[in-house]
């Protein structure tokens, strides 16, 4: 048994490469807890990914982010739930031809629309 109610460590960085490959710099950083594998969505530019957050009184509740790749702020959010059935399986989701999110969960495959609340 796991238990769900646990905060999840870690968020994304982006991380650039210098151009004379003298070394690289942290350009942001995110504190998304991530249950899935980020996908870059190219046309627009966001990486979208399955958050879990943990209230205090250890009730764990699931959305989906999209984060600017540009700049690292959280462009859109859509709430799936406060179940652990939206619990990503530590895989990347697919995008549909409309532009909808579909993303494993240990309890089946979510769909999210484009159509997201603004951060």
């Amino acid at each position: 048994y796991y238990d769900y109610s646990n905060t999840l460590v870690g968020g994304l960085t982006r991380i650039d490469v210098r151009d004379d490959e003298s070394g690289a710099d942290v350009v942001w950083t995110n504190p998304a807890a991530t249950t899935t594998v980020p996908k870059l969505a190219a046309g627009s530019g966001l990486i979208h990914l399955i958050e879990r957050s943990v209230a205090s009184d250890g009730s764990a509740t699931y959305g989906h982010l999209a984060i600017d790749a540009e700049t690292g702020e959280t462009a859109g959010a859509s709430r799936l739930g406060a179940d652990v059935r939206y619990e990503g399986i530590q895989s990347c989701g697919a995008f549909g031809p409309d532009g909808s999110y579909y993303q494993g969960t240990i309890a089946g495959v979510v769909r999210t629309s484009a159509a997201m609340d603004e951060a």
